[in-house]
C-alpha cells in the first residue's frame, strides 16, 4: 500500500481516462451502468458488502481508495482505528495530507478493511481499479453507488447485494 495526496489521486484517476470535476470523479460519464443502494441501518452488513465488491472484478493490478470527505458524523468515526491501520504499514501522515491509498491486487484484505472503515465512519469515498471494470462511490448520506461497464457483472452483483441492501 502507498499513500497519495489528493493531487496524485486526481492524476491517477485522470490517467485512467476518468474525468474529475471539482472534488469528484465523474464516474457517470465513463460507466454506462450503475445501481444505488441505501446503507442506512445496514452496519451489520458492511464487512460483507466490502467483500462483495470483489465479485465484480479480478483483472486489476492497482486500485485507488480516495477519501474526499470525513468528519461529517464524528460520533461514527474511529480515527484511532484508521490511524493504527495506517501505522501498521509504517505511515504517520494525516488524512488531510494523504487522503488516497493505492493498493495492489495482493492487498485485497487491506482494501476490504479500508472500505469497511469508510462505511462505518460515514465517509465520502471512491474506489476505482486500474482495469476500470467498475467503480464505487459512497457518501455520508448513506448511499453507495456501484458503477460498471459490464451489465451482466453488475446484475450479478446486484442480485447478491439486494439480499441485504435496499436499492434506491
Amino acid at each position: 500500500m502507498k499513500l497519495s495526496t489528493h493531487t496524485e489521486a486526481v492524476a491517477f484517476i485522470k490517467h485512467l481516462g476518468i474525468n474529475y470535476y471539482d472534488k469528484l470523479p465523474a464516474f457517470e460519464s465513463y460507466f454506462p451502468y450503475s445501481v444505488t443502494y441505501s446503507i442506512t441501518s445496514q452496519e451489520k452488513y458492511f464487512l460483507s458488502l466490502a467483500r462483495s465488491f470483489f465479485l465484480l472484478f479480478d483483472n486489476y493490478k492497482e486500485i485507488i481508495f480516495l477519501i474526499t470527505e470525513w468528519g461529517v458524523w464524528p460520533s461514527s468515526e474511529d480515527m484511532n482505528l484508521f490511524y493504527r491501520f495506517r501505522k501498521s504499514f509504517g505511515f504517520d501522515q494525516k488524512l488531510i495530507e494523504y487522503p488516497a491509498h493505492v493498493l495492489s491486487k495482493n492487498e485485497q484484505e487491506d482494501i476490504i478493511t479500508l472500505i469497511y472503515i469508510g462505511l462505518m465512519s460515514g465517509w465520502d469515498f471512491y474506489l476505482l481499479p486500474d482495469s476500470k471494470e467498475f467503480a464505487v462511490s459512497c457518501n455520508h448520506d448513506e448511499f453507495i453507488c456501484v458503477h460498471g461497464v459490464d451489465s451482466e457483472k453488475l446484475i450479478a452483483f446486484d442480485k447478491k447485494a439486494s439480499e441485504v441492501l435496499r436499492k434506491v
